[in-house]
Order: C-alpha cells, then sequence, then structure tokens
C-alpha cells in the first residue's frame, strides 16, 4: 500500500469537509455568490486541450476519472454547504 494515497485523500476529505463547513455558515447573500463560483470551478476540465504522449502514465482513461473526481469534490462541497443530510460516500482512490 502507497501510504501518501491514502495521506493526500484525507487531507481531501479534511479539506472538502472545512471548505463546505465555511460555506455553510455564511450569511445568505454571500453563500450564494460561493455556490456559483463553486459550479463554475467544478466545470473545469482538467488537461483539457493537452496532447498526451505515449510515453505518459497519464492516459485519457486516468484524465476522465481526474475531471470526475475533481467534478465530484466541488459537487460533494456544494451538498454539504446546502442540505443537512450527508451525501453518498465517493471512492475517490479507484
Amino acid at each position: 500500500m502507497n501510504d501518501q494515497f491514502y495521506e493526500t485523500h484525507a487531507q481531501i476529505l479534511a479539506l472538502r469537509n472545512a471548505i463546505a463547513f465555511i460555506v455553510q455558515t455564511l450569511p445568505k447573500e454571500q453563500k450564494e455568490v460561493v455556490l456559483r463560483a463553486l459550479t463554475i470551478l467544478s466545470s473545469v476540465k482538467l488537461m483539457q486541450g493537452i496532447e498526451l504522449s505515449s510515453a505518459s502514465d497519464i492516459t485519457e482513461k486516468t484524465a476522465d476519472k481526474m475531471n470526475d473526481a475533481y467534478e465530484d469534490i466541488f459537487k460533494v462541497i456544494i451538498s454539504l454547504s446546502t442540505q443537512n443530510v450527508e451525501p453518498e460516500q465517493k471512492q475517490y482512490l479507484q
């Protein structure tokens, strides 16, 4: 097992929860602006327009998984920030 992956995963979850808590406690007007910004950020596609060389460890499938995980983390933050319901757990380390 590679501990750095688990450590990174734990750090991402901690940041996700901290951001969601902060957003949830904002006044309504500020919260709406931040939620719109988070929605825009979630639509960013990582590595878009970059040519992947055949020697690269990153394949198109890997880039798609990165994009899905990137988008999902923002969706979870938005969900945690707007609801009192715990969203389903995502498997970021697949």
